[in-house]
């Protein structure tokens, strides 16, 4: 068996094991500190060095930087909102909250869960199996948008494929996800 160690993790044939975890996450200290662009590049590195833990598979990597790059620098995420939720269902968020619990789940969907309870083990499959989904349905979304400019504006600017009759399915994950995230205060 392959088994390297270093002053920041060991590295076996299937597993890996981080010694110094305070680079992946966010805490609390940071949250009141941090004025606003900077907890969002603080986020943003914490999720990007996630990426080695997502898959072996370089296309699943790239897919999730290319999600991650939309998340942060393009999407509006309150529009996305009001165009799928009715104004009865729209509660205040707190954005800072919302991105510390998206990212502890994105910490639970790539952590391995061997020898850990039965419970644990469940919570992390189906967290891992969430961001999966959510990984495939962005896979296709950019690949539908790859060589058209219009396609862009349409899937990722103006939202139009939330309020016609032509994308129902993606519009009804949409829609499934932001309720989603409203239930678990997350953002994703």
């Amino acid at each position: 068996m392959v088994h390297i160690s270093s002053n920041k993790a060991v590295v076996t044939a299937t597993n890996i094991l981080i010694k110094i975890t305070p680079k992946y996450y966010i805490t609390q200290e940071q949250i009141n500190k941090l004025d606003d662009l900077s907890f969002i590049k603080a986020s943003y590195r914490r999720f990007l060095r996630l990426r080695p833990f997502v898959s072996k598979r370089q296309t699943i990597k790239h897919s999730y930087t290319i999600y991650l790059r939309y998340k942060f620098r393009v999407e509006n995420y309150e529009s996305k909102r009001r165009e799928c939720l009715s104004e009865s269902e729209l509660t205040d968020i707190d954005f800072r909250s919302s991105v510390q619990r998206s990212l502890q789940m994105m910490i639970k969907a790539f952590s391995n869960t061997n020898g850990f309870s039965r419970s644990m083990e469940k919570d992390t499959h189906m967290c891992r199996r969430i961001v999966k989904n959510i990984l495939t349905v962005d896979y296709h979304k950019t690949r539908l948008i790859r060589n058209s400019g219009k396609m862009y504006k349409y899937y990722r600017k103006d939202l139009k494929y939330l309020t016609d009759d032509q994308h129902i399915g993606l519009r009804q994950f949409e829609e499934n996800l932001i309720r989603f995230n409203e239930c678990f205060g997350t953002m994703l």
